[in-house]
Formats: C-alpha cells, structure tokens, sequence
C-alpha cells in the first residue's frame, strides 16, 4: 500500500465551480472521497448509495457522487463517497488505475502504468 499527499481539484457539473482539496493518495483505499460539504459545495450530484468497510471495521452505507477530478494533468470523472464535513479526502486505486497511473511509495509519486484492456487473446484486436 502506498499512502502519501497531493492537492487535487474537484468539481461537479457546475461550470466555473471548484475545490482544492489536500488529499492523500491511498492505494488501500478503493475510491475516492471527499467531505459532504466540499461535494455540495462544487454541486457534485448524487449517484447512488453503496456499503463501504470503514477503518475502525465498522460496514456503513455511503452516499456516492458524481465528480470530475483534476489531478496534475488529468481530468476525470469518476464517484466520491460522501465522507464527513471537515474529514480526509482520499483517491483511491479504483481512480488511480482509471489515469493508468501507479504509485512508488518510496518515492512518494505517482508513475504511469500500462492498462491491460484484454485477458482474453480470442477477442479481435486492433
């Protein structure tokens, strides 16, 4: 697990209507989440809710959103759970492979990866 930190920008449809968030990247972490307020803040819009497994081993069920993160020179949209107001905000490795991107944790950074988009060779390919 690689786990250190980075500022990201996120932002929901709005135009023009952002956050900078101090986030830590957190390969044990599946997505990505932000507090409630920064997702309303940026008019992130909800998706759907999903049981997520807390640090503390407590299963509760989230809010998922709709958001569009800006990282170093990516954009994409992806889902954020609703974390609490004033809480972490972390990207996860779900969003991290979705960039093709790897982490070297000794290194703290971040470096691009190959993405697999076959395993199965008797697909017709390019």
């Amino acid at each position: 697990m690689g786990v250190f930190e980075r500022t990201v920008r996120v932002s929901g449809p709005l135009p023009n209507v952002w956050a900078d968030v101090h986030a830590v990247i957190d390969t044990g972490s599946d997505h990505c989440q932000f507090p409630r307020d920064v997702l309303e803040e940026v008019g992130a819009t909800f998706g759907f809710k999903a049981w997520v497994l807390l640090p503390n081993a407590r299963e509760v069920q989230a809010d998922i959103f709709n958001i569009t993160l800006h990282f170093d020179d990516y954009i994409l949209n992806t889902t954020a759970y609703a974390g609490p107001n004033n809480g972490p905000a972390l990207i996860g490795s779900v969003a991290l492979s979705q960039m093709g991107l790897g982490v070297d944790p000794k290194g703290e950074r971040l470096i691009p990866h190959v993405l697999h988009l076959l395993s199965e060779t008797r697909w017709p390919t390019v």
